[in-house]
């Protein structure tokens, strides 16, 4: 029997009812499928920062020489010399130690700043700022821990390399270009003092003054000044 125009609508309506309500259902399975899935656990940063911390200043000193090298104890003198000498202060999202810590880690084995900064959970330029900071920092502590001792000067040559334009002044009595190095020891044979850079024509004289003159530079009793005159 042949199917009449209404037949045909409500076949057409009821067709189209049962595909609007078959998306709905896939749309729903889709989403609670998806709701469903596992995500990654919250990682409160400050705490799991404060607890790498604390793997390497609370534990033995074979591990803090090994992250740092450097013994704990070494690690809070320095931070304490950097505090009393106003050359390093807690900032409001870093403590010294925090700073120190960063900064011998970089310092000790060449890491990146962006692998610092993944394990102390801090962006690549606060741990760029950082280092810059401890190390200007660390730069002026020298010049107040550093006293060198009473010893010994001298002068000796020392192969270098120069451009073809300079090797005139570097030229030696063999052939070879070398510089004249002004070096200083103490009593246990220690180095305390080393200039270079001056060519082998420049007078002993004149290499003592440049190293008298420079900031923060050579010192020597007035005895041993008047004997070298």
């Amino acid at each position: 029997m042949d199917m009449t125009n209404k037949d045909e609508d409500d076949a057409i309506i009821g067709a189209e009812a049962i595909s609007v309500l078959a998306f709905r259902v896939a749309n729903n399975v889709a989403y609670k499928n998806q709701s469903s899935i596992s995500r990654e656990p919250y990682t409160n940063k400050d705490q799991e920062r404060e607890f790498y911390m604390n793997s390497i200043l609370n534990g033995s000193d074979v591990h803090c020489i090994g992250q740092i090298r450097m013994s704990k104890h070494v690690f809070y003198e320095l931070c304490n010399a950097l505090r009393r000498n106003n050359l390093l202060s807690s900032s409001k999202n870093m403590s010294i130690q925090e700073q120190v810590l960063i900064f011998l880690e970089i310092d000790g084995f060449n890491e990146r700043f962006r692998m610092i900064g993944s394990q102390f959970y801090k962006s690549i330029e606060s741990i760029h700022r950082c280092f810059d900071t401890v190390l200007q920092a660390v730069l002026k502590l020298y010049t107040i821990l550093i006293k060198p001792p009473n010893g010994t000067i001298d002068g000796t040559h020392v192969l270098a390399s120069v451009p073809i334009e300079q090797q005139s002044r570097f030229c030696g009595q063999k052939g070879t270009t070398t510089q004249n190095v002004l070096a200083a020891i103490n009593f246990n044979l220690k180095f305390t003092y080393v200039l270079d850079g001056w060519g082998k024509s420049a007078h002993d004289s004149h290499i003592l003054n440049d190293a008298l003159k420079r900031p923060n530079g050579f010192q020597i009793l007035q005895a041993i000044l008047f004997n070298l005159k």
